[in-house]
């Protein structure tokens, strides 16, 4: 995508190198969607920074719609939350679980309270947020890029009724 614009292109990638880098039991998990822990990119990202630990795949879908009814309505599931992660079976020899999907961090401490384990949730927003702020125009070495007025362009898959809502919610931009 990158060579097709010129537009900063921040990429979302699951934390299994500093889970890998901060393991004392060299036994990380990554929970993820089943998209997520298929993806060849995910064992390619286990094989160049983790190739000396084990790394447990958890996949859930569930998960996904409980973040998102967290965040839209302000609650959560406690039963079906605890079921869930009791299903995923988490093995407890792991001392860090990456939260791979960008859902995830909703759930942290619903997600870590189930859990029941001494285990460390860890997850990439801080490192893509660090990135998105050094490839903003203000940030930029290329000063004539901040002058230049480009409109704003969103895309989704989701019918275009409900991400209008949803992105006037969130503030990205007035509709």
């Amino acid at each position: 995508m990158r060579s097709h614009t010129d537009i900063p292109i921040v990429g979302v990638v699951p934390a299994i190198k500093p889970a890998a880098s901060k393991t004392k039991t060299k036994q990380i998990g990554l929970l993820a969607t089943p998209a997520t822990t298929n993806n060849k990119y995910i064992q390619k990202l286990i094989k160049d920074h983790a190739n000396d630990i084990e790394v447990h795949l958890y996949s859930s879908v569930n998960l996904v719609t409980l973040a998102e009814h967290k965040f839209w309505r302000g609650e959560v599931n406690q039963l079906a939350l605890k079921e869930e992660i009791e299903n995923l079976n988490i093995s407890k020899e792991i001392d860090y679980l990456v939260l791979g999907c960008t859902h995830f961090p909703i759930l942290s401490s619903e997600i870590h309270k189930a859990l029941d384990m001494d285990i460390e949730l860890i997850d990439s927003g801080n490192a893509i947020a660090n990135r998105v702020i050094d490839v903003l125009p203000q940030n930029r070495k290329d000063k004539k890029s901040q002058q230049i007025k480009r409109p704003v362009r969103f895309y989704a898959t989701d019918p275009i009724q409900n991400t209008k809502q949803r992105v006037k919610v969130i503030k990205l931009i007035d509709l």
